[in-house]
């Protein structure tokens, strides 16, 4: 079934769906409603799997990684996820995000489509 509503309960308030703003208060429980391209496995430490994506493909250096995205992969507006959908996310999280997710991506030069 498409469509619905998310309610959840939260102590204090927010100003911002956008969980990787700088400013503002977020919301609690956005991860609910946001997917990426891997997730963790909640039994396997270091294990993740493909979500949006179909599958990951990494350098034996670690120099890279190539994601290649499940066509199955849509936003809620039923609208497919896109590599420039994702170049854009990353490029907007790198450039407006806060600095935490500057760090943890700081040895990723690029996202190339």
């Amino acid at each position: 079934r498409k469509g619905g509503v998310l309610r959840n309960d939260a102590i204090g308030t927010f100003d911002s769906l956008n969980p990787f703003a700088l400013k503002g208060t977020k919301a609690e429980g956005l991860d609910l409603i946001y997917d990426t391209l891997m997730v963790q496995s909640l039994d396997e430490p270091f294990a993740e799997y493909p979500l949006i994506a179909k599958d990951a493909e990494v350098a034996k250096d670690n120099s890279y990684v190539i994601f290649t995205l499940d066509k199955r992969a849509r936003f809620s507006n039923n609208a497919p996820i896109l590599a420039s959908d994702v170049k854009f996310s990353f490029d907007t999280i790198m450039k407006l995000g806060s600095p935490i997710y500057r760090q943890y991506y700081q040895d990723v030069k690029k996202a190339v489509i």
